[in-house]
C-alpha cells in the first residue's frame, strides 16, 4: 500500500471516528464547503428538527428550520463568511420536531490552508433557549419598569400598559380597575385591528361587568387575587354570564373570544384591578408565559396605584429634578463656576431642564445646558439620556457640533424621542476660547470685565428634529475674568416679553449682578425673577482666570452695589496670584474699605465713577483705587473714620492722595 493510500486510509478513519464523536454530543454540528453548500449534519439535528437527510440537504432544505425573522441576518453572516473567509457567530431560533422555536447560538470557524484559502466551516449550535427567555424576561420588565415609571400620568401609563402587550403577546387586552363601590371599571384597551380597537374604546370608564354574583372571569380573579387561563368555551361563557348589556356583549365577541389569560392588578397586598390578555382565534392562546404576566401585571398595579394616591406637588417634582442634576461642579484653577436651578411655582411635574460641567483635561472644562421639550418624567429621562451622551461624546475627544451630532443621533434612535434645544462648548483655558455648538437653545451671553456684556452667536436646531443637519461650530475668545452665562429659556420668558427681558439680562451682566456674591449664577436668577415664572429655569455661569497675574482694572459706579463686586474681584485676583488665605483676606479687607472711602468721600450729592487697579510688584499684591471727584470729610462721629485704620492695619504700605482731580488710595498686601 503506497503512502498515499495509507493517508487516505487514516483521513478516513479520523473522519469516522469525529462523526462519531459528534453524534454524542449534545450540540448541533455542521460542516460547509468553501462556496457555503452545508453538507453534513449530526444526528442531534435530525433529532431536534425532525427533518430527514433528504429534507435537509435537498434544495438546502435545513433553511426552513430557521426562524424568518432571524435569517435575513444569518444568511448575511453567511455571505460575507464565504466571501472573506471570516469566522462568525449568531443568535437564532430554529423549529424542533413539535414546532417549538428554540434559540440557538451558532458558532462558525473556517479552516485554511498554509495559503490562508478555506477548506471547510466548521459549525457549532448550543442550546441557549432558557439563558435566552431569562434574557429576554429581564429585559423585557425591564423595559416595563422604565415604561411605566416614565410618568406620573394614569392614562397615559393606561396607554402604555396596552402597547406593552399588543401585539406582542395578544391580539387585543383589556385593563379594569376596582373602584371604591367594587365595580370594575373599563380603564384602557387596545387591539390590534384599527376598526375593532375604535369600537372597543366606547367601553372605556364604564362598569360592563355584573361582579356580584359572577363565578368565573375577571370578578373571580380579583376575588381570589389569583390568575386565570380560559380557552375559547370558558372565555365566551365568562362573557355572556358577567356581561348583562347585549350591545357590549356584541362588542366583546365581535374583538374576538378564542382564548383569554386573566391576571389581577395587585399593588401593596390587594387586588385593584385585573389585566387581560385576548386571542381572536379559537385554539390560539396569548403569548406570554404567565409568570410574565404575572409581573407585568404587578407592575403595572403599582404605578396605577402610586399615580393615584400621591399628589405630584412642586417639591417632589424639585427633589426629581435636582437629583438628575449634578450636586457639584468641578473646581478648576481656571475657571470659576457656579449654577442655578429653579423650578416652575405652578407646576407639579418634573421638567427637563439641564446644567452641566465636567472637566475633560487639566486645561479643558466642558459647559452644556438644555431644555427637553415637554414635562414630567419622561422629559426628565431624556434630559438625564442627553446629558449622559454629551459627556460620553466629549470624553471621546469629539468636537462640540460632533458632540451634539452624536447625542442627537443617539436620541433619534427612539421612534418617540422629544425635542431637546441645548448648548454644548469647551472653555479651554491655554488660548482662551470658548468652542461650542447651539442646537436651537438661546444663544448664550459674556461679560468680560470691562465693556458691555452681549449675546454670542446662536443658531442651529434642535435635537430630535433631522439626524442628518449638521450642528454649527462656533468659537470666540475671552478675555480675562470675562463671564459666561448658560441659561434655558425660562430666564427671559417666563413673562412673555423675550425682548424686554433679553435685555434686561444684558444690562444686569454688565451692572456685574453676577459677581455681587459667591453664588453668580443663583444671583442672576434672583435679579431676573421679578413675576412668578411660568418654565423651569437653569443657569451655569463660567468666569475664566487668567493664567498669570497681569495688571487689572475695573471701572465701577461710586455706589454702594460696586462694594462688593470689588471685593470679588480682589478675590479673583488673589486666587490667580495664590495667596494664602491670611492675605487674601487682608486684599478683600483692603479692597472693600478703600472703595467704601470712596463711596461716602468722593462726589458731592452727584454720581460718578471709580477705577480699582490690582498688579504685582515685589511680590506684593499693589491696589490703588482712584476716584474723579473732589474730597469730602465725613461728620465728626465717634463710630466713623475707622476704614482708614484698618487700611493702615490689613496692608504693608498705605497712601493718600488727594486732588481736585479725585483722590487714590495706594496700598500693599
Amino acid at each position: 500500500m503506497s503512502d498515499a493510500e495509507i493517508a487516505r486510509d487514516v483521513a478516513v478513519e479520523n473522519e469516522r471516528v469525529l462523526r462519531m464523536l459528534a453524534d454524542v454530543i449534545p450540540q448541533i454540528i455542521c460542516t460547509a464547503a468553501p462556496d457555503g453548500r452545508v453538507d453534513y449534519f449530526n444526528r442531534r439535528w435530525f433529532e431536534f428538527t425532525g427533518l430527514t437527510e433528504a429534507e435537509t440537504f435537498e434544495k438546502a432544505g435545513w433553511r426552513r428550520a430557521i426562524h424568518p425573522d432571524d435569517w435575513p441576518g444569518l444568511e448575511s453572516l453567511l455571505r460575507d463568511a464565504v466571501l472573506t473567509g471570516s469566522d462568525f457567530s449568531a443568535e437564532a431560533r430554529v423549529c424542533s420536531a413539535t414546532g417549538e422555536y428554540r434559540w440557538f447560538l451558532a458558532r462558525a470557524v473556517a479552516l485554511r490552508r498554509e495559503d490562508g484559502s478555506v477548506i471547510r466551516f466548521f459549525s457549532t449550535a448550543t442550546d441557549i433557549n432558557d439563558q435566552k427567555r431569562i434574557e429576554m424576561r429581564e429585559t423585557f420588565l425591564s423595559h416595563v419598569s422604565e415604561v411605566l415609571t416614565s410618568t406620573l400620568d394614569v392614562p397615559a401609563i393606561l396607554q402604555k400598559i396596552t402597547e406593552l402587550c399588543v401585539p406582542t403577546f395578544a391580539d387585543w387586552c383589556q385593563v379594569q380597575s376596582l373602584s371604591s363601590d367594587d365595580e370594575l371599571i373599563v380603564e384602557a384597551v387596545r387591539h390590534r385591528d384599527p376598526i375593532l380597537n375604535e369600537r372597543l374604546q366606547s367601553l372605556v370608564g364604564r362598569s360592563v361587568i355584573e361582579i356580584r354574583d359572577a363565578s368565573s372571569g375577571s370578578p373571580q380573579v380579583v376575588r381570589q387575587s389569583q390568575s386565570r387561563i380560559y380557552d375559547h368555551d370558558a372565555t365566551l361563557r365568562a362573557v355572556r354570564e358577567n356581561v348583562p348589556d347585549p350591545e357590549d356583549r356584541a362588542i366583546y365577541e365581535a374583538a374576538g373570544l378564542g382564548s383569554a389569560v386573566i391576571v389581577p392588578l395587585i399593588a401593596h397586598g390587594r387586588a385593584r384591578g385585573t389585566l387581560h390578555f385576548i386571542n381572536a382565534e379559537p385554539g390560539s392562546h396569548p403569548e406570554i408565559p404567565i409568570e410574565i404576566a404575572e409581573e407585568l401585571a404587578h407592575r403595572a398595579a403599582l404605578a396605577i396605584d402610586n399615580s393615584r394616591r400621591y399628589e405630584r406637588e412642586h417639591r417632589v417634582a424639585s427633589a426629581l429634578q435636582r437629583a438628575m442634576l449634578p450636586a457639584r461642579l468641578p473646581a478648576h484653577e481656571r475657571v470659576e463656576l457656579s449654577y442655578a436651578y429653579q423650578p416652575a411655582e405652578r407646576e407639579s411635574r418634573v421638567g427637563g431642564d439641564w446644567y452641566d460641567a465636567f472637566e475633560i483635561s487639566k486645561d479643558q472644562v466642558a459647559v452644556s445646558i438644555g431644555d427637553v421639550g415637554g414635562h414630567g418624567l419622561e422629559a426628565a429621562v431624556a434630559m438625564s439620556e442627553a446629558r449622559q451622551a454629551l459627556r460620553l461624546s466629549a470624553l471621546e475627544g469629539k468636537s462640540p457640533a460632533q458632540t451634539l451630532g452624536r447625542a442627537n443621533a443617539a436620541l433619534m434612535l427612539n421612534e418617540d424621542h422629544p425635542i431637546i434645544t441645548a448648548i454644548f462648548g469647551v472653555i479651554d483655558v491655554v488660548d482662551s476660547r470658548f468652542r461650542y455648538s447651539c442646537a436651537g437653545h438661546p444663544a448664550p451671553a459674556v461679560a468680560p470685565l470691562s465693556g458691555g456684556a452681549r449675546y454670542l452667536q446662536g443658531g442651529g436646531i434642535p435635537m430630535g428634529v433631522d439626524v442628518e443637519e449638521p450642528f454649527p461650530a462656533l468659537e470666540v475668545r475671552l478675555e480675562p475674568f470675562t463671564t459666561l452665562l448658560l441659561y434655558t429659556d425660562g430666564l427671559i420668558e417666563f413673562n412673555r416679553t423675550l425682548e424686554r427681558e433679553s435685555a434686561r439680562l444684558l444690562e444686569a451682566l454688565a451692572a456685574r449682578v453676577q459677581d455681587t456674591c459667591y453664588d453668580g449664577a443663583g444671583m442672576v436668577v434672583r435679579h431676573m425673577l421679578n413675576n412668578r415664572q411660568l418654565d423651569d429655569i437653569a443657569v451655569l455661569a463660567a468666569t475664566i482666570l487668567p493664567a498669570q497675574a497681569a495688571p487689572v482694572e475695573l471701572r465701577l459706579p461710586a455706589a454702594s452695589p460696586s462694594a462688593p463686586i470689588a471685593r470679588r474681584l480682589a478675590a479673583r485676583y488673589a486666587r490667580v496670584a495664590k495667596l494664602d488665605p491670611g492675605r487674601t483676606f487682608d486684599l478683600t479687607i483692603a479692597v472693600g474699605e478703600a472703595v467704601a472711602n470712596v463711596i461716602e468721600h468722593a462726589y458731592r450729592g452727584t454720581t460718578g465713577d471709580f477705577i480699582l487697579r490690582l498688579e504685582v510688584r515685589d511680590d506684593k499684591i499693589v491696589g490703588e483705587v482712584r476716584d474723579l471727584g473732589t474730597w469730602r470729610s465725613a461728620t465728626a462721629n465717634a463710630e466713623r473714620g475707622r476704614g482708614l485704620s484698618l487700611l493702615r492695619a490689613s496692608t504693608r504700605r498705605f497712601d493718600l492722595e488727594g486732588s481736585s482731580d479725585g483722590t487714590t488710595v495706594t496700598f500693599a498686601v
